[in-house]
């Protein structure tokens, strides 16, 4: 009992020392729903995303040491997380704010990782987050992402909602019925998430270009001499991809070409069908088409996409009409929500 009793002392001081810090989370086991086989990887994905919260810096998560102690000391069971009252008792004798729940699932054969950050005094769910990995070797890098999303909303709010953890719960009820829940799972420029991707495209071209002058001869009669001149082309214009399936894409790019050796302008409308794959953050496809007026067109296209900050891509095009080669590079965005 006097041991019990010191165990249930020093968690309150650890408690108190941090209570100045970041907002305190408190993370339960990931519910494991994908079968007795995946058992040891939902606890290694358990931990990843404890620590990855941790490395947000929005939160600190209560350590699962003390966290096992302290229910002991307060003879709490793990189903008590599931009651709203109890939940909210236990998260003032915790001084934490917020509660994270999620399931393991099998979608076919992958693994489905589900979350949810509630708030644990109101449980208004804050922020969710969902992923599904191929198999444990994704896991490192996805699940720190999806760390990122769960806790997106949570920051100087949370700060702010720190301090006012101790009102009681039914003055903050119309909040809760007034604040949807947000879902923060979606990675704005993933090939997974994105429909259509729209951007811009600069590109340089050499090729040859047929040219007709109008001559006339010895008795007034003209005629066209045709011949073969150099063709520079600068072009400016759209990337427009339509993304149906991950390895199918359908794109446009209309765009102005500036002829640099004969000070021309013009346009150019190419039409593809680009067919390959877009893995994790690199797309590799092989292109093939028509640009309009101008005849057949073929491609190729390697793209990658740094986190968050769009896609980039470079670009080889080659039309016989003109023996013309060309190479572009662009940055693309994603718009509409898509799941493969």
């Amino acid at each position: 009992m006097k041991k019990m009793m010191m165990a249930t002392v020093l968690i309150f001081l650890a408690v108190y020392c941090f209570a100045q810090g970041n907002p305190r989370v408190v993370v339960i086991p990931l519910e494991n729903r994908a079968g007795q086989s995946h058992r040891d990887d939902t606890e290694t994905l358990t931990e990843l995303l404890v620590n990855f919260i941790n490395d947000t810096r929005r939160l600190s998560v209560i350590d699962r040491g003390a966290l096992n102690a302290m229910m002991t000391a307060q003879r709490w069971q793990m189903d008590d997380w599931a009651d709203e009252d109890k939940t909210a008792e236990m998260g003032r004798v915790l001084n934490a704010q917020f509660i994270v729940r999620g399931t393991v699932s099998m979608l076919g054969s992958n693994l489905v990782i589900s979350a949810r950050i509630l708030d644990i005094n109101t449980a208004e769910v804050l922020g969710s987050a969902n992923v599904q990995i191929r198999g444990m070797d994704e896991a490192y890098n996805k699940m720190e992402e999806f760390a990122r999303n769960l806790t997106r909303t949570i920051g100087t709010a949370a700060q702010q909602r720190q301090q006012t953890t101790a009102e009681p719960r039914q003055d903050r009820a119309s909040d809760q019925k007034t604040r949807p829940a947000r879902d923060n799972t979606l990675d704005e420029n993933a090939w997974e998430n994105r429909l259509i991707f729209l951007g811009w495209r600069l590109g340089m071209g050499l090729g040859e270009k047929e040219r007709a002058d109008e001559t006339y001869d010895y008795y007034g009669y003209y005629y066209y001499d045709y011949s073969y001149d150099l063709y520079l082309p600068v072009s400016l214009g759209v990337a427009f991809d339509f993304c149906p399936f991950r390895w199918l894409t359908l794109s446009i790019n209309p765009s102005i070409a500036f002829d640099v050796y004969y000070f021309e302008l013009g346009s150019s409308i190419p039409l593809l069908v680009r067919l390959g794959y877009k893995f994790d953050t690199v797309e590799l496809t092989a292109n093939i088409g028509a640009n309009i007026g101008h005849g057949f067109a073929l491609g190729a296209t390697l793209g990658f996409r740094p986190r968050r900050k769009g896609v980039f891509f470079l670009e080889l095009g080659y039309m016989p009409y003109y023996s013309l080669i060309e190479l572009s590079l662009g940055v693309k965005y994603g718009i509409g929500n898509r799941k493969w």
